[in-house]
């Protein structure tokens, strides 16, 4: 069991459903659910509507969906992100207080999918996951969403990909969680026995 301070929901965002591109030599991806915009981008204008929080995100689903105009929602899932209060810096781990006051607690119906890698350097908010944007999926292996099952390995590999310089800045560690914009499970699913926000196992 991890050691690692219970991750913390810091928005919703939503995210077009993406494939795994060719170029991403690793076959049990089907699709792309990275934190970072570089391959799974959210909807186009988002930033400049000026509704999200601190972190980039929304503090309800509601907030979210409204960036996404009606005609599209069919193209997109919610995702939810709860932030790990540890960042790696020169490869080792630095706790950090995280606030993110006034976002609406998970309901049953969002489905998690793993955990991803993600640098925060250059910019106000989360920028590059290695395992999408660097193509490490194919030597580190991940599961079908992209993403890392396990917290402990999400933590080891955070704290590689910040000391091998792989982007600039340093390096954190989300949950990633779904849904789809009918309020049920997200079309690229979570992993079989996977967990939904009541805690429950499926």
């Amino acid at each position: 069991m991890s050691a690692a301070p219970e991750a913390v929901l810091i928005g919703y965002f939503p995210k077009r459903r993406t494939p795994r591109p060719d170029w991403l030599d690793a076959p049990g991806v089907h699709t792309v659910c990275s934190v970072a915009e570089c391959i799974a981008p959210g909807p186009d204008g988002w930033l400049q509507a000026r509704r999200h929080n601190e972190w980039g995100y929304y503090r309800d689903p509601a907030t979210a969906w409204s960036v996404v105009p009606d005609g599209e929602r069919a193209n997109f899932d919610l995702r939810a992100y709860e932030l790990v209060p540890v960042r790696y810096v020169e490869g080792a781990p630095v706790p950090f207080a995280v606030g993110a006051d006034g976002v609406r607690a998970l309901d049953g119906t969002f489905r998690a999918l793993g955990y991803d890698v993600v640098s925060r350097g250059e910019s106000d908010f989360f920028e590059c996951s290695p395992l999408s944007c660097n193509a490490w999926a194919t030597d580190v292996g991940a599961n079908r969403h992209c993403l890392v099952d396990d917290l402990d390995a999400a933590l080891r590999l955070a704290s590689i990909a910040e000391a091998s310089r792989c982007e600039p800045g340093d390096y954190h560690v989300m949950r990633v969680w779904s849904r789809s914009p009918d309020g049920g499970r997200a079309a690229d699913g979570p992993e079989p026995g996977g967990e939904d926000a009541s805690g429950a196992a499926r």
